[in-house]
């Protein structure tokens, strides 16, 4: 499958989309250890899941 050339020029026309980008860091405590442990948590999970779903393979 043929791709067309991209067209020239920006892709968008107001500039103020980088205020999307920008973020106040001095709010951040960065303590992410609640996350972390969220995040784990949910990995041990879907591997317990999948070993009471699916065979063992042998």
């Amino acid at each position: 499958m043929e791709q067309n050339e991209a067209e020239k020029g920006d892709w968008y026309s107001d500039w103020n989309v980088i205020d999307y980008l920008k973020k106040d860091m001095s709010k951040e405590s960065g303590d992410i250890y609640h996350e972390y442990c969220k995040t784990l948590e949910k990995i041990e999970f879907s591997i317990l899941a999948k070993e009471a779903i699916l065979p063992k393979k042998s």
